[in-house]
């Protein structure tokens, strides 16, 4: 392939990869622990990649602002994955921030650089690299800008990481093992560069290697985030279920309260009542509101407004059948908004109430 269709793959890479970390950090539904840090190393990666695209294609003095920044993200990419493989109570904070401290001091050398105009940052990097001056001065500090150490730590995460999830006492989870295994990867990728560029056989191609990596890790993310969002997001149920581990109300007691509600609300018709709320119901049957929600959960598998929703649908599917038009059905059936009566209707029949309708007259 010609550099441009690589430069092109990696830009495209790169984009996607800034849309799921920006999913994945700002998403409404409950992050389980790490998905954050994961979405930050995704967005690194995607900045990374735009940076080599940059380089490659000669247009870092045109876009001179994220210059040198590659070499510091170096140091981000384990430490930003060390939340997803221990659980929320192993990892402390402390400690783990000890981890960034080499990836920050670079930031720290990188600002004045930073705060440069555009042209002056041209001229700059014309002479010398973003960090070489600040860091010359005191030549302790240059191992960090040394390869050996940036791919030395990576090699030691991906191999902890391997570890963790491979552990005898860890809980079976693919997609930890494929997160170490994707990982280790890259981290091999950016390895053979380092080693292959000292040889005579060193081609462009291998240039592209991190790269390649980097973008397999982003599109193969972005596959599981797509098709499996479990493996990030905790979902409803299991979010209840954490919200009842300590309720009084017994599997038993839940069981019974759940026939009461029933009853109550079957005999009544209460659900045909717009203002039917939770609270009043849980009033009825002189039981905290919290009860009456565990109970529908549990034992009907939605929520308290879910499953007054179903009694409302079949009401509204008898009126319909009886020649009421989709107006007169929603609201004779406790929905006191028409737009979300179509919203329900649709989501629970796979089709607008009209339509049910005109299926009904053309059979």
């Amino acid at each position: 392939m010609e550099n441009n269709t690589w430069w092109l793959i990696f830009a495209m890479a790169a984009g996607v990869g800034i849309f799921l970390s920006l999913l994945l950090i700002t998403h409404t539904a409950k992050p389980k622990h790490g998905t954050k840090s994961l979405g930050l190393l995704i967005f690194v990666f995607s900045l990374t990649l735009i940076q080599y695209v940059l380089i490659w294609s000669g247009s870092t003095p045109k876009f001179p602002h994220l210059g040198g920044l590659w070499m510091a993200s170096n140091y981000i990419y384990g430490p930003l994955l060390l939340p997803f493989f221990f659980e929320k109570k192993s990892l402390d904070t402390k400690k783990w921030a000890w981890h960034f401290i080499p990836a920050i001091f670079l930031f720290i050398m990188w600002i004045p650089f930073g705060l440069l105009p555009g042209q002056e940052k041209i001229e700059w990097m014309q002479q010398t690299s973003p960090f070489d001056t600040f860091l010359l001065p005191n030549r302790n500090f240059l191992w960090l800008l040394h390869p050996y150490f940036m791919i030395g730590g990576q090699l030691i995460y991906s191999l902890f990481f391997l570890h963790r999830a491979f552990r005898k006492n860890q809980k079976e989870n693919s997609f930890r093992h494929l997160i170490a295994y994707l990982f280790a990867a890259f981290a091999l990728a950016n390895a053979s560069y380092f080693i292959l560029i000292n040889t005579p056989n060193f081609t462009l191609l291998w240039d592209y290697l991190i790269s390649l990596a980097m973008t397999l890790c982003i599109f193969r993310l972005g596959l599981v985030a797509f098709h499996q969002p479990s493996n990030f997001f905790i979902s409803d149920k299991v979010s209840e279920i954490e919200k009842y581990a300590s309720s009084s109300l017994t599997k038993n007691k839940s069981l019974k309260l759940a026939d009461r509600i029933r009853e109550l609300v079957e005999s009544h018709k209460s659900y045909l009542n717009a203002e039917l709320r939770l609270s009043s119901l849980a009033e009825k049957l002189e039981v905290p509101p919290q009860h009456v929600s565990q109970a529908v959960n549990e034992q009907f598998g939605c929520s308290f407004s879910e499953w007054v929703n179903q009694y409302r649908i079949e009401h509204a599917c008898q009126l319909l059948k009886q020649g009421a038009n989709a107006k007169e059905a929603g609201y004779q059936s406790g929905f006191n908004n028409l737009s979300t009566f179509y919203q329900v209707f649709k989501r629970k029949q796979g089709m607008t109430p009209a339509v049910y309708k005109h299926s009904l007259t053309s059979i």
